[in-house]
C-alpha cells in the first residue's frame, strides 16, 4: 500500500482517546469486580445490574475504539452508479448491544430500587439521585433507539460520475460535482474527526464525518474525492472498479 500524506487540518487526538479508554476501561473493570463480589454474597440482583452496566460500557467502548481506529477492511462495490463505500457493521452492532443492555439493566435497577437502597452507584442516604439518573438514561435510550429504528439509515458514501451521495442518520445528501466549489479538511464542527467537507455554491457545507470508517486509510478517501472533483475526465474509473482498486492501495496523489 502506498504511503499517503494526511490532510493538514486533521487533528491527532491520541492523548484524549487514550484517556477516555483508560477511564471507561476502569469503569468496566469496577463493574465486573462489583458483580463478582455480589455473586460471592449471593446477591443476584446486584450482580446482574453490575454485569449489565459492564456490558453497556464495554459495548460503547468497543464502538468508540472502532470509530477512532477506523475500518481495517475496505467494504466497497463498484457499479454503474459509482463506487459505494460502507463502514463496518460491527460499530452498529455494538451500539445495539449497548442500548439493549442499558434498557434491561435500567428497568431492573428501577424495579429493585423500590425495595432497596444499596444498588450500584446509589447513595443510601439519597437513593433518588441514582434512580433519577437511571430514568433519564432509560428515556434517552428508548427514544434514541426508536428514532433509529424508524428513521435511521445505514451510513453510505458513494462517488458517482455525476456527484457524491452521503447518507447519515435520517438524511441523504446528493451533491453534484458541478455544485461543489471546494473539498477541504476543515469542518465547521471543531470536534469532527477526519472530516471531508464539501463546500457548495450556497456556502452550506456537507461534512462527511470520520473518513476512516469508510476506508482503511481515511486520508486516501479524502484525496480520492479531491481527485475526482478536480479531474472529471477520470470519473469513469468510479464505475469500472479502478477507483475502488486505487483506494485499496491508497493510489492518489495529494493535490
Amino acid at each position: 500500500m502506498t504511503q499517503i500524506r494526511q490532510p493538514e487540518n486533521w487533528k491527532n487526538r491520541a492523548a484524549v482517546l487514550a484517556l477516555a479508554f483508560v477511564l471507561f476501561g476502569g469503569m468496566v473493570v469496577a463493574c465486573l469486580v462489583m458483580a463478582a463480589n455480589a455473586l460471592q454474597r449471593d446477591d443476584d440482583v446486584y450482580a446482574v445490574i453490575s454485569g449489565g452496566l459492564a456490558v453497556t460500557i464495554a459495548s460503547v467502548l468497543v464502538s468508540t475504539a472502532l470509530g477512532a481506529f477506523g475500518s481495517s477492511t475496505l467494504r466497497g462495490v463498484s457499479s454503474e452508479a459509482g463506487t459505494t463505500l460502507r463502514p463496518s457493521p460491527t460499530t452498529r452492532w455494538c451500539m445495539a448491544v449497548a442500548a439493549m443492555s442499558l434498557t434491561l439493566t435500567a428497568v431492573l435497577y428501577l424495579m429493585a430500587a423500590r425495595w432497596r437502597n444499596d444498588l450500584p452507584f446509589m447513595n443510601p442516604g439519597s437513593p433518588g439521585d441514582a434512580t433519577t439518573m437511571m430514568w433519564i438514561l432509560l428515556i434517552i435510550t428508548v427514544i434514541g433507539s426508536g428514532w433509529y429504528l424508524v428513521k435511521g439509515k445505514t451510513p453510505v458514501v458513494r462517488l458517482g460520475p455525476d456527484g457524491v451521495t452521503y447518507v447519515e442518520g435520517s438524511r441523504v445528501h446528493n451533491e453534484s460535482w458541478d455544485d461543489i466549489v471546494d473539498i477541504t479538511d476543515i469542518s465547521p464542527n471543531r470536534h469532527s474527526r477526519q472530516p471531508i467537507c464539501l463546500t457548495r455554491e450556497d456556502d452550506r457545507p456537507v461534512v462527511i464525518e470520520n473518513a476512516g470508517l469508510y476506508a482503511p486509510v481515511g486520508a486516501a478517501l479524502y484525496w480520492m474525492m479531491r481527485h475526482y472533483w478536480r479531474h472529471p475526465e477520470n470519473r469513469v474509473e468510479l464505475t469500472d472498479g479502478r477507483a475502488l482498486e486505487r483506494l485499496g492501495i491508497a493510489d492518489f496523489v495529494p493535490e
